[in-house]
């Protein structure tokens, strides 16, 4: 108990180190992007600057040792010895845990860096494991039992964006593919989930590994799609709610999302579009829970 309590209050004060440095261009950014003050401090953004040591230097002030902050995953070991913080010139997603204390962060890189990741997460910790974790989970548990159904999004600012809009029955998977773990989880809550994810050749692959699991647990699924030339959740509702929401409404049954797909690649009749029917529309038939929603 000790050890975990220790764990949460060095989280705690990274947390409110990052916040307490966010402001100037990196604040303006997150504004631009449509997110209010409210919702930026009741999510608890923040910035790491972009120093070697910045935070790792204010937490060892606070009395915490080194070999702790590491175990937070907030700070990196160097092979000639010493730390350096892991989270530097990004702006900071705090993670919560479903009881909504900080368990682990997310770094946005800013300003833009074309030789660094855009997006790095804490490691896996013993309070942190990726395959688990539902971003905002513990802010729309409630929305999402009342309405029972959850929209489910990839990114922070997805997330966000459509919170502050007004959809509270939603969660991000963030960093991670949908997981079997992810899902027993949103069971307890709702029977019914519309999917954001991007759609491109990459994400197609990964919503329909998740989709394929989430069938197998027995939800009811439809997949969201965007206008074209608005690439996700955020950007769309920036341009305005009303094509998110619309969005929202005309959410598609994932066989016939797949039906509509296939049925734009290709000729009614032709080989291709058979082909094409038993490569996505058949898998995702057979993987409906009941034998009366297959037939």
């Amino acid at each position: 108990r000790d050890e975990r309590e220790k764990q949460f209050e060095i989280v705690e004060e990274a947390t409110k180190f990052f916040e307490n440095r966010l402001g100037g261009d990196t604040l303006m950014y997150l504004k631009n992007r449509g997110l209010s003050e409210t919702t930026i401090k009741e999510f608890r953004l923040g910035y790491a600057p972009d120093d070697w040591r910045s935070l790792l230097n204010h937490l060892v002030s606070r009395s915490f040792k080194e070999v702790d902050i590491e175990r937070a995953g907030l700070v990196i070991k160097k092979e000639s010895g010493g730390y350096y913080d892991r989270f530097r010139g990004r702006i900071i997603f705090p993670i919560f845990n479903n009881s909504g204390k900080v368990i682990a962060f997310g770094g946005r890189i800013f300003p833009e860096k074309f030789d660094m990741a855009k997006y790095i997460n804490s490691p896996e910790t013993p309070f942190y494991q990726k395959s688990k974790i539902l971003y905002g989970l513990h802010k729309s548990k409630t929305e999402i039992l009342r309405e029972n159904f959850c929209v489910l999004v990839e990114g922070y600012m997805d997330f966000l964006s459509a919170y502050q809009s007004g959809t509270k029955n939603i969660i991000a998977v963030s960093g991670t593919a949908l997981t079997e773990e992810q899902l027993k989880t949103l069971k307890r809550f709702c029977e019914k989930l519309i999917v954001s994810f991007d759609m491109d050749e990459a994400g197609e692959g990964a919503t329909k590994r998740g989709v394929g699991l989430a069938l197998k647990e027995g939800f009811d699924v439809k997949i969201l799609k965007l206008p074209e030339k608005i690439k996700d959740p955020a950007d769309a509702i920036l341009e305005g709610k009303e094509i998110w929401a619309q969005a929202l409404q005309n959410a598609r049954h994932i066989v016939q999302f797949y039906i509509d797909s296939a049925l734009k690649k290709f000729a009614i009749g032709s080989p291709e579009l058979s082909r094409e029917i038993q490569r996505s529309v058949l898998p995702a038939v057979s993987s409906l829970f009941s034998d009366l929603e297959q037939a």
